[in-house]
């Protein structure tokens, strides 16, 4: 059985593969960070850290448009899930898809548009689909899959911004905090990128 690590062994001795050498020993990483439980949100630092990383160790194309981060830990780790489930099914039904990441905030709400422009025709009632769903309920959220055949598929996510665990300072019913919304925006046309 070829592990990551074989991989990137094999690697090695082609210095003209070198990207693939990084992008192999990142998917390590990654994939040692899930399998010891680790928070892969916690890991990088931040919701827009960990989606660059899945970005760059999907087989899928994937591109972080726009970022802002969830005050509520729960809520960024079920986005990136979210993400890395739409990233999963975009390489395995559409494998020359891009898929778009926008993830916004909208009052006390966290919007994430997950769209792919491949053929279409999801199944919202698969497994991986299914358990993002519950996944989301369980945060006091809602999902919606659009996937019509022919024009690509759709995941809109909404999800509460703070679950009971927000800041002391809102549960003592002080003013909130300064605003700080460490937004992540990825302009696509600097960055050759598409939308």
């Amino acid at each position: 059985m070829t592990t990551v690590a074989g991989i990137e062994r094999d690697l090695r001795h082609r210095p003209d593969l070198q990207h693939l050498v990084d992008r192999a020993a990142l998917t390590r990483r990654m994939l040692e960070t899930i399998a010891r439980g680790i928070d892969p949100v916690a890991s990088a630092g931040s919701l827009a850290g960990a989606l660059e990383d899945l970005a760059a160790t999907s087989a899928a194309r994937v591109q972080i448009v726009e970022c802002v981060e969830p005050e509520s830990p729960e809520v960024a780790t079920a986005l990136w899930f979210c993400c890395a489930e739409a990233a999963a099914n975009t390489a395995k039904h559409a494998t020359m898809a891009t898929l778009d990441v926008r993830i916004r905030r909208e009052g006390d709400r966290i919007v994430a548009a997950l769209v792919d422009d491949g053929p279409g025709g999801a199944d919202a009632e698969g497994t991986g689909l299914v358990g993002v769903r519950d996944r989301v309920a369980a945060l006091g959220g809602s999902m919606r899959i659009d996937s019509p055949p022919g024009s690509g598929t759709s995941m809109l996510i909404d999800l509460p911004s703070l679950l009971c665990g927000q800041p002391q300072s809102a549960l003592r019913g002080s003013a909130d905090p300064p605003a700080d919304p460490r937004s992540y925006v990825r302009d696509s046309r600097s960055s050759g990128g598409s939308s």
